[in-house]
């Protein structure tokens, strides 16, 4: 069956388990953004940024299977539907296989169209969003969890964030991470005049600033009503569907990266660029009368289609590799939260290929 006829819709039956959980510390000299899904034939799902030279470990894995046929599923981190943008992805594998012919990339798509621009340019691809791997067994409602906040931010401290949409917020709470140890000190200063008086469960402006564990931030959202999407260009946005695994409704601004695609009318609005906007937005969806029960068992069926495509097109690899397996039966035992798992290093990965 070849790769480009898999069918777009694949009606899902009972929910496949989230699997199991990442834990242990990034090592860069020997992990990388990756997930080993299968050792025989060698199946990999890999971040974008993966492929740059500063990852070494990734190289390493390349280098080890130069004479192997492998399967590499690859999701762009960020928005990349314009035509200059996929070329830019098209070189990088032109020039990965010329140095790696037997290696196959099929791009995990974040939405309907970026799959059209890619499969346009002649490269696989299928319509996965990157949030169906959020694990729903460490987002989900707490109904023990007082709402003590009018809505919640969980953001990257960047510029294309735009923390200040939500300066008019009322009983504003925050959560974020500093991407590479660095915050610019421009934006940093623009944030703190204009969430001031907002709540900081990690404030990146003081020395006990950390990054909080992913059953924290879920305690951190439980224990607010609304949660805000305020970037208008960015990748799939795991903040996002975070929020709806535990139930809460939100206010977005219009975007492009495939955060939406997981929305629904019911329960979130979209709102226009300014604070305003976003703080009546908030007023309104705080009094959203869909059940946190309600939004996530919505999210959940979703998120069981995109899942579907992608154990599709792993069942789809083993039988072009003439490997009678169902990857169905494997999910639980290869899962990870985003499909990401960098406490398994590369050197482990290259031990279990040469003994599968």
């Amino acid at each position: 069956m070849p790769l480009q006829k898999l069918k777009t819709l694949l009606k899902p039956t009972t929910l496949l388990p989230a699997g199991r959980g990442q834990s242990g510390q990034f090592n860069r000299k020997l992990s990388g953004p990756l997930l080993m899904l299968s050792a025989n034939p060698p199946i990999f799902h890999l971040m974008d940024w993966g492929m740059r030279d500063k990852v070494p470990a990734v190289r390493r894995l390349f280098r080890y299977l130069k004479k192997r046929r492998a399967y590499f599923l690859y999701t762009c981190s960020w928005f990349k539907e314009r035509p200059e943008q996929v070329a830019w992805v098209k070189k990088g594998f032109q020039r990965h296989t010329r140095q790696f012919p037997l290696h196959r990339f099929i791009v995990l798509c974040a939405t309907e169209n970026q799959q059209k621009v890619f499969s346009e340019s002649g490269i696989e691809a299928i319509y996965c969003n990157q949030n169906c791997f959020s694990d729903e067994s460490i987002y989900h409602p707490l109904p023990e969890a007082e709402k003590i906040y009018n809505a919640v931010y969980d953001a990257r401290m960047s510029p294309f964030k735009r923390h200040c949409l939500a300066g008019k917020v009322s009983q504003l709470a925050l959560i974020t991470n500093i991407h590479d140890g660095k915050i610019d000190p421009n934006y940093a200063r623009e944030t703190k005049a204009c969430l001031k008086n907002a709540h900081w469960f990690n404030n990146p402006f003081t020395d006990e600033f950390y990054k909080l564990k992913p059953s924290e931030v879920n305690r951190a959202i439980n224990q607010c009503k609304v949660g805000l999407c305020l970037s208008a260009e960015e990748g799939a946005m795991y903040g996002s569907i975070q929020y709806l695994l535990a139930g809460l409704p939100i206010v977005s601004t219009k975007s492009r990266g495939g955060r939406d695609v997981f929305f629904d009318d019911d329960y979130v609005r979209i709102v226009e660029d300014h604070p305003e906007a976003v703080a009546a937005g908030v007023v309104e969806m705080a009094k959203c009368r869909i059940s946190p029960v309600e939004i996530r068992r919505r999210t959940l069926t979703k998120m069981q289609v995109h899942r579907h495509r992608l154990i599709e097109l792993v069942n789809c690899i083993y039988r072009e590799e003439n490997v009678r397996r169902d990857f169905a039966s494997e999910w639980p035992h290869v899962a990870c939260n985003y499909f990401v798992d960098y406490s398994q290093t590369v050197p482990e990965i290259i031990a279990r290929i040469g003994n599968a």
